[in-house]
């Protein structure tokens, strides 16, 4: 008996597990062009947390941005120990030829590029979701959805733009070649209420390949393992991980610090 009941319990929660899936992929659509007019009466937020992933032949370049109210940070690393970092008005500039004396000096925000890559991707979030005169031109190409850790936005949908009709090169004032665009978000059970928004997309320009995030809202804390933080503050402890990491490979027993500091105030 105890078996039976286990079977059917089994079965009635598979069936509610595709039950409320393929409600979700019947109401897709309809969610999308909730969203879309969300996005016409509304301003995304100002907080947003960002990242460029750039590969060249030789070298691979990884940027992350984070602007919390006042609190802004960026750090720029690449493969070959390159470090740039800025917060509370200090930049900081080094590498291996001047690990231990950095190039710092005094910095706005507004100084990086990070602000204004912001406000023109919003831009083209909007543009993305208005509507055109046009309604045979589909720019949608798939809507996905599937479940996301939160439980207030248990959604979690990503929008594949057709790039066939996407004008992305006066979208983004940019002539590399797009391999992929997107918006993504996570929504409520009801599919009115939306936050983690971002848009995503990966191009080639001279080849180089561009991967880059930016999502507006409050940027993510640590998870329960310390780690993925994107706060200015999480930033920072990753750049200070990093100095560490690359001064401790570079440091050794017969390490003349005299003669470094005489190479370097003779360069």
């Amino acid at each position: 008996m105890r078996k039976i009941f286990s079977v059917i319990l089994c079965t009635v929660f598979c069936v509610s597990l595709c039950s409320c899936s393929d409600k979700r992929e019947e109401n897709k659509n309809e969610v999308y062009e909730n969203f879309r007019e969300y996005i016409a009466e509304n301003t995304l937020e100002e907080n947003y947390y960002i990242q460029i992933s750039k590969t060249a032949s030789e070298s691979h370049i990884l940027t992350e941005a984070s602007k919390l109210n006042d609190d802004c940070a960026f750090m720029h690393y690449d493969v070959n120990g390159n470090l740039k970092f800025y917060r509370d008005g200090k930049y900081t500039a080094l590498s291996i030829s001047n690990l231990y004396i950095p190039e710092e000096k005094d910095a706005k925000w507004e100084d990086f590029e990070y602000e204004s890559m912001a406000a023109s991707y919003r831009e083209i979030i909007a543009q993305l979701c208005s509507n055109t005169d046009d309604s045979s031109k589909n720019t949608v190409k798939d809507i996905n959805v599937s479940d996301s850790d939160n439980k207030e936005f248990p959604d979690k949908y990503s929008v594949q733009y057709d790039l066939e009709t996407v004008d992305t090169r006066s979208l983004f004032q940019n002539g590399g070649n797009f391999g992929s665009l997107s918006i993504k978000f996570l929504s409520d059970e009801n599919g009115k209420n939306y936050k983690d928004i971002s848009l995503n997309c990966q191009y080639d320009y001279n080849d180089e390949i561009y991967v880059i995030s930016v999502k507006y809202g409050t940027p993510d804390s640590p998870d329960e393992k310390g780690e993925n933080g994107q706060r200015p503050e999480d930033i920072e402890e990753i750049f200070q991980n990093y100095v560490d990491k690359l001064t401790s490979a570079y440091t050794s027993s017969d390490f003349n610090y005299e003669d470094y500091l005489d190479q370097y105030m003779n360069q």
